[in-house]
């Protein structure tokens, strides 16, 4: 059955419907002069929870529910004297039988409708590869164009860069006054500028980003400093953009996109316009330095904030001694696997200091974590709540 005659069924079904209840309220009045009211408030309700389907059966159980209420009532008033006495409570029933079974009929013909109109939007969801704020391949086809773009270089050798950019924590302030919608079309703007027409491509999803066939580590971190450039040259943009390549930072589509992932993080909790994948994994991090009183007490200070700014399920993982950026990935791997951590996310790195913002479904701050970091004894942990401002 195609679409157009779908809808011409359903239509049928909605006027059947409607001719039917006219006929069935005049032939209720027209028969039963004693319980009119309760044969049309029983009618209302087999079309309401037939129509509804509020419970599985609902035409059928609905339909025997309201001949039962009124077979009952109608013979415990008015005795049985003889086969006419049975007339009226019979035609009654057969009007409430057809009447559960036309808005049975017309609640499938809307069924099929809805399920049809689902599989139309998905199927339009599905054609629809560009997004009409930006202009920008949405992420799931671009998803698909980074699969193509890593076998074709599989294939013949070829390398190629993957970059995902975000705004920095100056921008969300900026946004707190300001459209996001504003800032997204800058961006926008600004990947479109930057890229090699035809050539690059740039997305929008989780993340703005842009997938550069043929292109070198060198070659990407030089593209990402040339967007930085021309962001500078828009005052509401300071980006931090996170780099990399094939094969060097992955083999799969899955590891390109997750080592990307952790470089963006590295670089907005470290405030590192640019951060590539191979630093994570080959750089090591600044020595701890010994901090003088100033500096402990703008920490304790920058503490109190964050923890001030938690909501309750939220707790403060504060990780120090952390001495290699090649870590990274491995530790906050090991700290969200722990059963009592939903959710994870790097707010801060700097001079071996770690913050992460942990929610969990229980208290955090009663949870050991020495299992989870027994790779790093040399490092020291410590979760604090809001409750230890």
């Amino acid at each position: 059955m195609n679409n157009s005659t779908q809808s011409t069924f359903q239509d049928v079904n909605i006027a059947i419907l409607a001719v039917w209840s006219v006929i069935a309220t005049g032939s209720i009045l027209l028969v039963d002069h004693k319980l009119f009211l309760l044969s049309l408030a029983l009618l209302v309700m087999i079309e309401i929870v037939s129509i509804a389907r509020i419970f599985p059966f609902a035409a059928i159980l609905s339909t025997l529910l309201a001949s039962i209420i009124y077979a009952v009532t109608y013979f415990s008033i008015f005795h049985y004297t003889g086969i006419e006495s049975v007339f009226a409570p019979l035609t009654v029933v057969l009007i409430l039988g057809a009447t559960g079974g036309l808005s049975s009929m017309l609640m499938r013909a809307i069924n099929r409708n809805v399920v049809r109109m689902r599989k139309d939007l998905q199927l339009l969801s599905d054609l629809i590869q560009y997004d009409s704020e930006t202009g920008l391949l949405l992420w799931k086809h671009a998803r698909t164009r980074l699969d193509t773009e890593l076998a074709r270089c599989r294939r013949y050798q070829k390398t190629f860069a993957f970059l995902m950019l975000e705004t920095s924590k100056a921008t969300y302030e900026y946004l707190e006054t300001n459209d996001r919608k504003e800032i997204d079309t800058a961006i926008a703007r600004l990947l479109l500028k930057t890229s090699r027409n035809d050539v690059d491509i740039s997305f929008v999803g989780n993340h703005f980003g842009v997938i550069l066939p043929e292109t070198d580590a060198a070659g990407a971190v030089a593209f990402a400093r040339r967007l930085l450039t021309n962001a500078a040259k828009v005052t509401q943009l300071d980006l931090r953009i996170a780099v990399a390549t094939f094969p060097e930072d992955g083999v799969t589509p899955e590891e390109l996109i997750a080592n990307c992932e952790a470089a963006l993080q590295l670089a907005l909790a470290s405030e590192t316009p640019v951060v590539s994948a191979a630093s994570i994994r080959k750089e090591p991090s600044p020595q701890i330095e010994m901090a003088d009183i100033s500096n402990a007490e703008a920490l304790a200070a920058r503490g109190r904030t964050q923890l001030e700014g938690l909501d309750a399920d939220e707790f403060l993982f504060t990780l120090l001694g952390f001495q290699n950026l090649a870590d990274l990935p491995r530790i906050q791997t090991k700290i969200s696997s722990n059963p009592a951590v939903t959710d994870l996310k790097l707010i801060e790195y700097a001079n071996g200091r770690l913050v992460f913002i942990l929610k969990g479904n229980t208290d955090l701050t009663k949870v050991d974590f020495r299992d989870d970091l027994k790779d790093y004894a040399s490092m020291s942990w410590k979760v604090l709540s809001q409750k230890d401002v």
